[in-house]
Parts: structure tokens; C-alpha cells; sequence
């Protein structure tokens, strides 16, 4: 089983930092570490670390290129994985295109910012045989789906509701009603 994070807020990060956590958690893991990192949309986190979020994609593009940087030259003891997997949080085209120029692989759901990852990847040179995009799902496990659903869809509706409370709001889609389906106990 690999282990992700999805999203560290990197231009919040100092990149030795983030190198060296994730070196961290790759040999603890024994090199199972996707490192998703993103560029964040909240202005008071990004005035509580004094960061300028003018720049937060053009800083969040660069923190990828030290974290290769420091994991291929710098950071002692080296990554298990020989190329750690970055995986950028980007929403947009734009950001699509980004990904697939630094050559990362695409964290979304969205399987339209397919051909700009893509033009992105061949733009800077690599093959699209090295695409990696996914998305995320949320699940929960239940006896009774329909009891625990109200539950469950007022802790959904508190996180996209902070997200779309924090400037500048993204787009998130309506909270969907989810797909149930039943395992049997055997």
C-alpha cells in the first residue's frame, strides 16, 4: 500500500524541510511515499506564515524542482525511492499544463485536465507514457448507509463549506449523494 499526502501546502513549507520529512516518512515506509504537494487558495494561512500568495503556483512549480534537487544531491540519508513521486494539486488547465511541464503526476478528479497535463508533458519533453493522474473519493464503512448518511453528509458539508468560505473561493461541485453499495458480512 503506498502512502500519499494530499496536499501539503508547499509555499508554506521551507523546502529542506519538506525534503526531509518526506525522506522520513519514504524510509520509514520502506519506499512508499507520493508526495502531493499544492499551492493553496487561503489568505489567512498564508498571512499567518508571512507568505505571498501572489506567487503561490510559481513558488509551489519551484518547491517541486528543490525537492528533486535536494533528494538527488543534498539530503543525507537519500530517499528509498530513487525518484520520490511528486504529485501537484492543481484544479485548472493552467495548472494541468504546470504538472505536466515539471513532468509530476496530476492530482485531480477532473479527467478533463487530461489534455493539458498532457500537452504540458510533451512541451517539456517527456513521453506520456509517464502520465500519472488521480483523483480522490471519500468512503465510509456502515451497516446502515441511509441512517448514517446525515451523519456523515454534515461533516462533507462542513469541509467544502470552509473551502468555499476562504478567499478566493474555489468551485467546488455540490455535495454528491454517494453510491452505496452493500458487502455482505461473510
Amino acid at each position: 500500500m503506498r502512502i500519499g499526502t494530499t496536499v501539503v501546502l508547499a509555499p508554506l513549507h521551507h523546502p529542506v524541510h519538506l525534503a526531509e520529512q518526506a525522506v522520513v516518512v519514504d524510509l520509514v515506509s520502506g519506499g512508499r511515499l507520493d508526495l502531493g504537494i499544492g499551492a493553496g487558495y487561503s489568505r489567512p494561512e498564508f498571512d499567518l506564515f508571512d507568505a505571498d500568495i501572489g506567487h503561490r503556483y510559481a513558488t509551489t512549480d519551484q518547491r517541486c524542482r528543490e525537492l528533486r534537487q535536494l533528494w538527488s544531491e543534498r539530503i543525507h540519508p537519500r530517499p528509498v525511492q530513487a525518484d520520490l513521486p511528486i504529485w501537484m494539486g492543481y484544479a485548472g488547465p493552467q495548472g494541468a499544463r504546470r504538472a505536466g511541464l515539471l513532468g509530476a503526476g496530476l492530482l485531480t478528479p477532473n479527467h478533463a485536465m487530461a489534455d493539458p497535463y498532457l500537452a504540458g508533458l510533451a512541451e517539456a519533453g517527456y513521453a506520456s507514457e509517464t502520465a500519472r493522474m488521480a483523483g480522490n473519493a471519500s468512503a465510509w464503512v456502515t451497516n446502515d448507509p441511509e441512517c448514517d448518511w446525515p451523519v456523515v453528509s454534515r461533516h462533507l458539508s462542513h469541509m467544502f463549506d470552509t473551502y468555499r468560505a476562504a478567499p478566493p473561493p474555489p468551485s467546488p461541485a455540490p455535495i454528491p449523494r454517494p453510491r452505496v453499495r452493500s458487502i455482505p458480512n461473510d
